[in-house]
């Protein structure tokens, strides 16, 4: 079986709260790993919530190329061809931007 992780596009990585009280996000502090890898190594977007018991913590990656870099649902990106992509991280409707370079 392969252990390459498969992208799936927009699909959220979620956590809930089952405190019934919803607690709204002020902000999102949102950083990679490492923003220059090579083909075929992998590296981590790490979306920190604050508070950190904020009700809905859903977040969407997007890689806006594929041939590039690709990212899994879970902020894994994996380097694939060189050159430069962003990747569109989205919370609540805001989309921040990471640079990913592939060498």
């Amino acid at each position: 079986p392969s252990t390459e992780a498969e992208d799936t596009g927009n699909v959220p990585n979620t956590a809930s709260i089952g405190d019934g009280e919803f607690i709204p996000v002020d902000h999102v502090d949102v950083k990679i790993a490492e923003s220059v890898i090579k083909v075929d190594q992998r590296t981590k977007i790490v979306v920190t919530f604050y508070p950190g018991n904020a009700s809905d913590r859903s977040v969407f990656f997007s890689s806006n190329d594929k041939s590039v870099a690709r990212v899994t649902s879970t902020g894994e990106v994996i380097g694939v061809g060189e050159g430069s992509t962003i990747i569109d991280v989205t919370v609540q409707g805001d989309t921040y931007k990471v640079l990913v370079t592939v060498i």
